[in-house]
């Protein structure tokens, strides 16, 4: 049951980031983007993530040296389309 529910998820994230993004592989990094934060909070259900979680994270990746400014930017976009819209 769980893995039919994750394909859902995906396929409505890739749904709502084609809305944005034209590029499919523009689109491909968000969804990257979306599996490294999830994967940063294990435990932790999307549903019960808050504010906080999102600035640690937003604040962790802002202090990696070697992170190119438009790659930040798209985490932003790719996280915003997942809790936002």
């Amino acid at each position: 049951m769980e893995d039919v529910s994750v394909t859902r998820f995906w396929d409505n994230y890739i749904d709502k980031t084609t809305r944005y993004v034209k590029s499919p592989k523009v689109s491909e990094w968000y969804v990257r983007h979306v599996e490294q934060y999830i994967r940063a909070y294990p435990d932790k259900r999307l549903l019960l993530h808050t504010a906080a979680d999102l600035e640690r994270y937003l604040k962790a990746k802002g202090r990696k040296k070697d992170l190119k400014d438009w790659v930040f930017i798209q985490i932003i976009y790719s996280l915003k389309i997942l809790f936002v819209d």
